[in-house]
């Protein structure tokens, strides 16, 4: 059996800094706290190397890390949760202003209605619609068994799909996240 291999910490950095980053984000981070948990993250990857088993890729092992911390940073934050207004997810070409400024207002009411969502819905909501992960991976990632997933996956898609049917702002912003590489 293969084992994937760690790599070096900054090579690690190196490779996964901008989906630790997305992650965070997505994972209902404040805005005040984002770099503290994006730091967070690796300082524990860094102390945690010799526990690498090599059961799950790298990212993988990653991901799980950055998912605890983003747990760790929201219970602490309770309430008061800032909205993000820039966007961290999309890099490439500039549109023209108009077109910029749709998928501005686009972003911000997404995230307004993930940050609506309960924590539990939207974890699951985000690392499958977003993150692309299997109801298998998120039930591992998470800690939950795999119909708790499908029932939170199904009530935030509710919840989610109803303000689709009042507006296609949501379309919109789900089909440019699933065309972006």
């Amino acid at each position: 059996m293969f084992t994937p291999l760690l790599p070096s910490s900054h090579e690690l950095f190196e490779r996964y800094a901008d989906q630790v980053w997305r992650q965070v984000h997505r994972f209902g981070v404040s805005p005040n706290e984002r770099d503290d948990a994006f730091q967070e993250v690796f300082v524990i990857a860094h102390m945690q190397r010799a526990r690498f088993d090599g059961r799950a890729e790298p990212g993988a092992w990653l991901r799980g890390i950055t998912f605890n911390v983003a747990l760790r940073f929201r219970e602490r934050a309770q309430r008061g949760r800032e909205l993000p207004t820039e966007d961290v997810d999309r890099v490439g070409p500039t549109p023209n202003p108009e077109q910029a400024l749709e998928r501005k207002q686009d972003v911000l009411r997404v995230r307004e209605l993930l940050a609506q969502l309960p924590d539990a819905l939207r974890e699951v909501f985000v690392l499958y619609e977003v993150e692309e992960l299997s109801c298998e991976e998120i039930a591992t990632l998470t800690g939950v068994e795999v119909g708790t997933v499908y029932s939170r996956l199904f009530r935030a898609r509710e919840r989610f799909e109803d303000v689709v049917r009042r507006g296609d702002v949501a379309a919109r912003w789900m089909a440019r996240v699933r065309e972006t590489p």
